[in-house]
């Protein structure tokens, strides 16, 4: 008996509209910043509190190392692109640009303006 090779997931049948796709990942990196954000906070915080100035420093340098910085870098992506996409939502809840077309074009605005974002801060930070 010959089995059907049907595939077991819809993703590799549909192709995901980009506005679907931006939605999930506004989701993912609202969930990204705030586990980020409360963890960094938090273990700072009892750090400093339980074992003093010396290991607020340790952990000041941890991040300030390669890993530390990439994660830092995608923590400002993240909140970059949440906050951008955030305000296309608040546009869309008062039923502005809700339009196929209009939503078409939104999705590009944000991927430009979260780039655009990144690319400023990191050139004014790092003096590229």
């Amino acid at each position: 008996m010959e089995r059907d090779m049907k595939p077991t997931s819809p993703f590799w049948i549909y192709k995901l509209p980009i506005s679907a796709f931006l939605s999930i990942s506004h989701r993912i990196t609202g969930f990204f910043v705030f586990l980020t954000t409360l963890l960094i906070s938090i273990s700072y915080t009892l750090s400093f509190m339980m074992y003093g100035y010396n290991a607020y420093v340790k952990g000041f340098f941890l991040i300030g190392g390669i890993f530390g910085k990439i994660w830092l870098f995608l923590w400002f992506v993240s909140v970059t692109y949440h906050a951008v996409n955030g305000i296309r939502h608040f546009v869309w809840d008062m039923h502005v640009c809700f339009s196929k077309k209009m939503i078409c074009i939104s999705n590009f605005f944000v991927i430009l303006v979260t780039v655009l974002i990144v690319s400023l801060v990191m050139f004014l930070y790092y003096r590229v």
